[in-house]
């Protein structure tokens, strides 16, 4: 995943309601944190709920 600066940027979002962003994805266990410093999409197959909501 890109930098969290560049993704803020990239949206038109500062980097705190970024970081809020992928708290919450994380806590839905989307997306993973690894040593602190990047941020993974996980696999489809891992996902535990529909997307469709």
């Amino acid at each position: 995943m890109p930098a969290h600066a560049e993704l803020a940027a990239e949206f038109g979002i500062c980097t705190k309601t970024l970081r809020r962003a992928l708290e919450v994805l994380r806590s839905e266990g989307l997306v993973t944190v690894e040593g602190g410093r990047w941020t993974f999409a996980c696999p489809l197959a891992t996902i535990p709920h529909e997307l469709s909501k």
